[in-house]
């Protein structure tokens, strides 16, 4: 079982490698994307807001921050439309059976069907 998960978990890592040559090579990401990109943290993202709210306010003008926690918005996202997206946007081409497609899932469709598989076991 070990070496299963080593081996998925080695193809995930090549494969997230290979689309992010993907996105750097036909620039593809926005100049600001701070997540999942090497030489860009969350001390830099943190530094790019501050010195947007410093900047105006420096000038003389007025300055607001608005935060949102979207973590929860992701599993409300229509995941059919997002590959679709991928593959029109990004030009990456994404299978229903892909690991890609997989990790976006919503877990709740898995317990879905294992639930419905041992309600099948047990008639």
């Amino acid at each position: 079982m070990t070496i299963y998960v080593s081996y998925a978990y080695m193809y995930e890592v090549i494969q997230s490698c290979i689309i992010c040559i993907h996105l750097k090579s036909f620039n593809l990401l926005p100049q600001l994307q701070s997540g999942f990109r090497s030489v860009h943290s969350t001390e830099t993202a943190v530094l790019q807001v501050l010195l947007g709210i410093l900047q105006p306010v420096d000038q003389g003008d007025m300055a607001a921050l608005v935060i949102l926690d979207l973590s929860a918005a992701f599993d409300t996202v229509d995941h059919d439309i997002m590959m679709q997206r991928l593959a029109v946007t990004f030009s990456i081409l994404v299978g229903r059976a892909s690991w890609f497609n997989l990790l976006i899932r919503p877990v709740s469709h898995l317990a879905d069907k294992f639930t419905a598989g041992l309600a099948q076991i047990v008639a």
